[in-house]
């Protein structure tokens, strides 16, 4: 197996190999699909591009609007479809659309890190209408509570199987799905987690007066705290959303989320620090 440095024109002055396909992360290329013969001459390398895509929720306030849609999917110089109804409020004119960010002094980061030690009491309770979407990734599944509280939880048992709840829901068919330490956006709504697309059944949320923890379960600390990135994430009741947490950094370089919503910066209320990501300009 021969390895080069890609670069947009490459002088060959090596044996041939097969033309390759480039990762777009790559920062080299493996070629092994010819055999080798004496070659000279010129190899022109074509960059090959996919748009991004961004899944788009509209809120007015605390409020998510469920009209054309609760979320729409756009790619990037593509088309979407703003709410039908103008958002209204006495007194005042609707302006226009705008991304939530962070206030003066905050820096937005791409993740928080945790390393096994810290976790953030979002100071919201679960009921039966709750939901939760979120964006994380860990090293391993193993033993692993990383969402909830005594009775809305999400978590990774002895053998790995993803389990929500404290009933023995187990989809088992996470277990090694060659998703370990990469981004995974999970979404919970009415008894359905939605992981990458997928859909699974599960048990439903219930209701407890104990706050919702994230990358730990509120009830349960002991050695049960993951270690991992997050990403985004969000908590509500029915459409309304209670936390928008987005991972940042302020003027004192403490590291955590800030919620956009309630205008909070929470931090770490286990033991350690978060390890704070790439700064996102």
């Amino acid at each position: 197996m021969k390895k080069f440095f890609v670069a947009l024109l490459m002088l060959l002055t090596i044996p041939a190999f097969a033309d390759p396909t480039i990762a777009p992360t790559a920062t080299v290329a493996d070629c092994d699909n010819s055999t080798l013969t004496t070659y000279s001459g010129t190899s022109n390398l074509q960059a090959n591009w996919d748009a991004n895509t961004i899944d788009l929720h509209w809120y007015n306030g605390a409020t998510e609007l469920t009209v054309p849609s609760a979320s729409q999917s756009c790619t990037y110089d593509g088309t979407l479809t703003p709410p039908a109804t103008i958002p209204t409020k006495t007194g005042y004119t609707f302006k226009g659309w705008t991304v939530r960010g962070l206030p003066d002094g905050y820096t937005r980061l791409e993740y928080i890190e945790s390393s096994g030690t810290q976790y953030i009491d979002t100071g919201v309770s679960s009921y039966t209408d709750t939901f939760f979407n979120m964006e994380v990734s860990f090293p391993k599944f193993r033993s692993y509570r990383f969402f909830g509280n005594a009775k809305t939880l999400l978590g990774f048992g002895s053998s790995g199987g993803l389990f929500v709840n404290n009933t023995s829901t187990s989809l088992s068919d996470f277990v090694d799905s060659g998703l370990v330490g990469t981004k995974m956006n999970i979404r919970y709504k009415d008894g359905t987690i939605n992981i990458n697309g997928t859909n699974y059944v599960c048990s439903e949320a219930r209701e407890d007066s104990s706050h919702l923890y994230i990358n730990a379960r509120a009830d349960s600390l002991s050695s049960r705290i993951a270690s991992g990135k997050w990403y985004r994430v969000q908590i509500g009741r029915d459409t309304t959303l209670q936390r928008d947490f987005i991972p940042a950094k302020d003027s004192s370089n403490v590291v955590g989320m800030f919620d956009t919503v309630s205008q909070t910066f929470f931090t770490n209320s286990g033991t350690g620090t978060f390890i704070a990501g790439p700064a996102v300009q």
